[in-house]
């Protein structure tokens, strides 16, 4: 069994392996933005969704970043209901302490602009 280990040829596999596999990673993940991207600048934001539900974005994305990339879609739709569920929902995942203060900027800027004084004064504190 061991001897395995020592054989070039396994190695020459193992490595190409690994290669194909960050290959296609990089691909996949290039080709889901390519389309998150595209269907935002064609506001084809059922596009959008689907693709960001999809089991490729699912696997090639953290759950925050699809849910930035959420987010996103509906600051350009203006759907400022659907932006306060999207930060709340956001706000409310463990994530690091960077990426929260990340989204605590937004959702104060954005309760800045829609004159909610109160909550953004909570983004603050």
């Amino acid at each position: 069994m061991f001897d395995l280990f020592t054989k070039p040829l396994f190695w020459v596999v193992a490595i190409i392996t690994c290669l194909l596999a960050i290959f296609i990673r990089s691909y996949c993940r290039r080709l889901t933005m390519h389309r998150i991207l595209n269907g935002m600048s064609q506001q084809k934001y059922d596009q959008v969704f689907k693709t960001l539900d999809s089991f490729v974005c699912k696997s090639f994305f953290t759950a925050i970043d699809r849910e930035r990339l959420r987010l996103d879609t509906y600051v350009l739709m203006a759907n400022a209901d659907k932006i306060r569920e999207q930060f709340n929902l956001m706000l409310n995942m463990r994530i690091s302490k960077k990426e929260k203060a990340d989204i605590y900027v937004k959702a104060f800027y954005f309760f800045l602009d829609e004159r909610d004084y109160r909550r953004a004064k909570e983004m603050v504190l």
